[in-house]
């Protein structure tokens, strides 16, 4: 009757799935039914090994059932989205993404998911946008700025893309200073991002100010 035992055998059935030992998910499986007959999240571990057996239609059917059931069922929404990834089919990965947003705005793996994918697509000012909201979320992660300033520098948009490597740069010392590391490989490639978007400012004849030019010098 203890839960964190079942929660065990949830995660040992998930464990296994990734080792692709069927036999020991089964087992788990057979454990979670028993005890939980009704349980939508024994139906959607169900689905999980249909995945893992390739029966994508069939899963992609199950996690359908029960998304109808519960409109507000994460798990099973992100499993769909999943297998669409999975097929290469983008476009309906990102268009299912978007609904899910709607509904849980504040998931931000959802909004790296669809950022990833944005970028892959070449829609890089929607990526920008979807790592921004993660950087709400996450303000003090200098990889997010760094991802965020490399969309906008391939857009096009290297004023913003020098701002957010600058941001990247000035966190990722910060990271180095207190860890003892100043020469962190992690600072290298917000400095070098913010290298190539100053010199892409004066290569694209950019109208800056003066004061800015000189602030664009200064930073390089």
């Amino acid at each position: 009757l203890d839960p964190e035992y079942w929660a065990v055998v949830e995660q040992i059935f998930h464990a296994a799935l990734g080792c692709s030992d069927l036999a020991l998910a089964d087992k788990m499986l057979a454990k979670l039914r028993k005890q939980f007959s009704n349980s939508i999240t024994v139906r959607r571990l169900a689905a999980m090994r249909l995945e893992a057996i390739g029966e994508t239609r069939k899963a992609v059917k199950e996690y359908s059932s029960i998304v109808e059931a519960d409109r507000t069922d994460l798990a099973a929404m992100k499993r769909q989205i999943a297998i669409l990834r999975g097929n290469n089919d983008l476009k309906a990965a990102v268009e299912s993404l978007n609904q899910l947003l709607q509904l849980f705005g504040g998931d931000v793996e959802s909004w790296l998911e669809i950022a990833d994918m944005y970028t892959i697509l070449g829609q890089h000012r929607h990526a920008a946008f979807c790592f921004e909201e993660v950087l709400l979320a996450t303000p003090k992660s200098f990889q997010v700025w760094t991802r965020c300033a490399e969309c906008y520098y391939t857009a096009g948009e290297f004023l913003l893309a020098r701002k957010y490597f600058a941001k990247a740069a000035e966190l990722a010392t910060e990271i180095a200073a207190e860890s003892a590391a100043e020469n962190s490989p992690a600072r290298i490639k917000p400095l070098l991002g913010l290298c190539m978007a100053c010199t892409a400012l004066v290569s694209s004849k950019s109208r800056l100010s003066p004061k800015d030019f000189a602030l664009n010098r200064d930073l390089h």
